[in-house]
């Protein structure tokens, strides 16, 4: 066919009906075909750019957009398409340029601020990025990603009551955006209301039983509220998904070292460090297994691989000293959780470990001097109390040990053969109080 057999116009009324019904490459041969008749239509040239942007070559889209401005300097919606491509090009600073331009054309033009407004927070700009979010909703408070998007900029800033707001209105404008219960999850985790955060990462699941992501965090949620069987679930979903990432076995061997199912922990752990072999956290988890199971030289080297990989690691350390605990090598004990508590003063658990170390030794004072350290740090720690109570008895300092004692079940809550067996000493003791 004459492509001059038909007016520019015409060849884009047929690029148009091909782009309504998703025939890109057709659209983009009419687009040509309408440049071919008047290299100087502005019109064609950006509607050409749009569909090879809608196809993903936002190189060749550029060029297009490039004509199109150069045929009409004010062309707002150019600017704003090439700053677009630009923006998938991970051109930012360029992009930002484009959609100011688009902003001076029209200063109405609330998707050129939306996109500004990414383009500055992939630069880390958050201020800025707010800034031009906030304008974007301002021209169109009905646009769901302009609030997703300021959402994730509060929470960059670390305003999270006001990333929550938002993250609640892109979900009244769009309850099916998987991404606004994912992240609202994250945003209610980091201000520890885990009950929410689980409601939203449920939801999450529940529009797509297939979102690794949601079920990870889902994953990890559960884990810190010791529901290691819902856990479980959660990641074994994930591994048949996704077979290939270490980073779910280990949290797998997580769910299983809570469940203290310790040899299926330890293959987890084996099969994380096969994909992943520079993890330092892995490591420490697979020596801790190892520890349970009473394998110590493997916890050993476990341990040795976690400092040679991270030598600021505190619960490599810490894993290494409990190690040597049980192998009654306490002076290295005492090193390997003296340099744990070096690189993290309040690491609780090390100070108690010292003091049981010390206590081993008959350095009663010292004991007690670590624990007081340990209660004056988390006053709330139920296990510092039983330990310092347990010092106290073995120096026959009753009532100090009554006292602890007391402040242990005070805090324990549970009643079991632990604090069955303190409820008994201090009755036959003689002591009284209101937790027995």
């Amino acid at each position: 066919m004459d492509v001059k057999s038909k007016t520019v116009e015409e060849w884009v009324e047929i690029g148009d009906s091909a782009y309504k019904s998703g025939d890109l490459d057709q659209a983009i041969e009419a687009y040509k075909s309408a440049i071919e008749v008047n290299s100087r239509a502005s019109f064609a040239h950006f509607k050409c750019g749009t569909a090879l942007s809608d196809k993903g070559n936002f190189q060749d889209a550029i060029v297009y957009f490039n004509n199109a401005i150069l045929l009409n300097t004010e062309f707002a919606f150019a600017y704003f398409k090439r700053g677009v491509a630009l923006l998938e090009l991970n051109q930012y600073k360029r992009a930002i340029d484009d959609f100011n331009s688009a902003i001076k054309y029209n200063p109405d033009f609330s998707y050129a601020y939306y996109r500004k407004g990414l383009a500055l927070f992939r630069l880390s700009k958050f201020e800025e990025a707010l800034e031009n979010l906030t304008k974007s909703i301002e021209i169109n408070p009905d646009y769901m990603l302009a609030y997703f998007y300021r959402a994730s900029t509060h929470f960059e800033l670390e305003n999270y009551n006001q990333s929550l707001q938002d993250y609640s209105k892109a979900l009244s404008l769009n309850p099916r955006y998987e991404k606004s219960y994912i992240s609202r999850g994250l945003v209610h985790s980091k201000l520890k209301q885990f009950r929410e955060a689980l409601a939203d990462f449920n939801a999450a699941v529940t529009l797509n039983p297939q979102s690794i992501i949601a079920r990870n965090y889902r994953g990890m949620i559960y884990l810190y509220l010791k529901n290691f069987k819902s856990a479980l679930d959660d990641f074994n979903t994930i591994i048949e998904l996704e077979p290939n990432n270490g980073n779910f076995y280990n949290n797998r061997g997580i769910a299983y070292f809570g469940l203290r199912e310790y040899e299926l922990a330890l293959e987890n752990y084996d099969r994380a460090l096969l994909l992943i072999t520079n993890s330092s956290q892995i490591y420490v988890n697979r020596g801790n297994s190892n520890i349970k199971l009473g394998n110590y030289i493997d916890a050993i080297i476990d341990f040795d691989k976690a400092i040679e990989l991270d030598s600021s690691s505190a619960q490599a350390y810490f894993g290494r000293g409990n190690t040597y605990i049980h192998l009654n090598q306490f002076k290295e004990a005492l090193s390997d959780l003296s340099k744990a508590l070096m690189i993290s003063p309040n690491f609780i658990n090390a100070l108690i470990a010292r003091a049981n170390v010390f206590f081993k030794l008959k350095a009663y004072d010292r004991a007690i001097e670590e624990l007081t350290k340990a209660i004056d740090i988390k006053p709330d720690y139920a296990r510092s109390y039983l330990n310092r109570a347990l010092v106290f008895r073995k120096i026959e300092k009753y009532h100090l040990a009554a006292q602890d004692f007391e402040q242990f079940l005070k805090i324990y809550k549970k009643k079991d053969g632990i604090s069955n067996k303190i409820r008994g000493w201090l009755i036959k003791s003689g002591y009284s109080s209101d937790n027995i």
